[in-house]
């Protein structure tokens, strides 16, 4: 009878992650692996390159594939439609505060960020000034201190409570679109979140509220049980068809994207804030320290999450049901420090990790060993995830360089290939392989 019991569970769990497949968005399937492409392993800027396509602005964001059709992300508040057999521009729409607040109100609140930011500039300069020439004068210091503070609490509230375009750290289309094959959402980071049809037809756009992280919002969204799961400033559940808030949850945004799973009968959402929610209502069933992430997002499999941020830990989850017995740690491995902005990838049971710097750490899960840890020679960081595709592992540097090597349990380089700076996370379908750069929109293969 327990055996049965134990095997109903995994079905569950399996049958969880098979529905999970039918919503396209970060990474595809928020796993970044492509088991069944036959992806290109080599490629230059003059060699395999089926077609590539300018984009209006710059973007770390990423490209999903619905069919035939890739929907992609560009600054300044733009999402395209682009043919992906032959890179034509099908449609472009534009979310800015114009479109969702008028020209004028848009411009009036332009011009009050950009005193406001300027009024802060200036007094950061008198401050240094200040303390360079004056450096006993303790009581003035304090005094200006406390004037910045105040002004940095304004600019914050300001950019909460107001779409502002800031062309700062990650712009404003880093996060990834997703969709259900019916509806295409975006969120930018303005705070201001658009849905459309995949013919182009407007649904809803509407003002959330605005990130105040200092690099800029780079989370991608979820969509789950009906509800579109963002997270801006705290972590808010939309009424997918309206737009409508459903829930919200009081939880600090990072910039990693929240992921989803089936625990039981519920579908769940992993916060890199470190809690698990209830989709259904945003209930927090669990918080743990070991689930929190500040770039990259864990993974799951069954019933177990791997994290990665300063060790690598594998998590169980206790029964359905069971909120009252906490996650299990099966493993903690080391792992290098630093910032770990690529998200891992997991593949025929090794977990391939990378930090920004760029150090490859591959990891045995059952076991939790390191089986070979090796410093890759980039010139740029990693901001793209690693992705598996076919047996192959990829990794994308900024600078445009990507590294391909054969999965396995020995490092074996098979090609390293230059292209356009790029920072967002390549797609693969059969032959080909879908990269968006700083400029361009690449189809790479056959």
């Amino acid at each position: 009878m327990r055996l049965y019991c134990l095997l109903f569970v995994v079905l569950l769990f399996s049958l969880g992650t098979a529905a999970a497949q039918d919503v396209v968005g970060w990474r595809t399937d928020a796993r970044g692996e492509y088991p069944q492409a036959e992806p290109p392993t080599t490629w230059s800027a003059r060699e395999k390159i089926v077609w590539q396509t300018k984009m209006p602005g710059k973007s770390w964001g990423s490209p999903i594939l619905i069919g035939q059709r890739l929907f992609v992300p560009s600054d300044p508040a733009e999402l395209l439609c682009v043919d992906a057999a032959d890179g034509k521009v099908v449609w472009q729409k534009t979310c800015s505060a114009a479109e969702v607040l008028g020209a004028a109100a848009a411009a009036e609140l332009d011009t009050k960020w950009r005193e406001l930011s300027e009024r802060k500039k200036e007094k950061q300069r008198a401050f240094e000034e200040l303390r360079k020439a004056q450096p006993e004068a303790k009581d003035e210091h304090a005094r200006m201190r406390g004037e910045l503070e105040g002004l940095e609490r304004q600019v914050d509230l300001l950019k909460r409570k107001n779409p502002i375009y800031s062309d700062r750290g990650s712009g404003n289309s880093t996060a990834t679109p997703v969709s259900d094959g019916k509806t295409v959402y975006m969120v930018y980071g303005t705070g201001l979140v658009a849905a459309y049809s995949l013919d182009g037809e407007l649904r809803w756009q509407r003002f959330i509220e605005g990130s105040t992280i200092g690099f800029g919002h780079s989370s991608s969204p979820l969509l789950v049980d009906g509800k579109l799961i963002v997270h801006l400033h705290d972590l808010i559940a939309l009424e997918a068809a309206t737009g409508n808030e459903v829930w919200r949850a009081e939880l600090s945004a990072t910039h990693a994207s929240p992921i989803q799973f089936r625990w039981g009968q519920e579908n769940v959402i992993i916060s890199p804030a470190g809690s698990i929610l209830r989709a259904s209502d945003g209930k927090v069933l669990f918080k743990d320290n070991a689930l929190r992430t500040s770039e990259c997002s864990a993974i799951a499999q069954g019933d177990i999450l791997y994290v990665q941020e300063g060790k690598t830990s594998a998590l169980k989850l206790p029964l359905p049901g069971r909120t009252d017995d906490g996650l299990e740690i099966l493993w903690q491995g080391s792992a290098s420090r630093g910032r770990r902005t690529p998200s891992p990838v997991l593949h025929k049971g090794l977990l391939y990790g990378a930090t920004t710097e760029g150090i490859l750490e591959v990891t045995d899960v059952e076991s939790g060993e390191t089986v070979y840890r090796k410093r890759l020679d980039f010139d740029g960081n990693l901001y793209s995830s690693v992705t598996a595709a076919g047996d192959f592992i990829f990794l994308g540097c900024t600078r445009g360089t990507t590294l391909v090597i054969k999965a396995g349990r020995e490092f074996e380089q098979v090609a390293l290939n230059k292209l356009e700076n790029y920072g967002s996370n390549p797609v693969f379908a059969g032959k080909r392989m879908y990269l968006r750069g700083q400029q361009h929109l690449f189809c790479v293969g056959e």
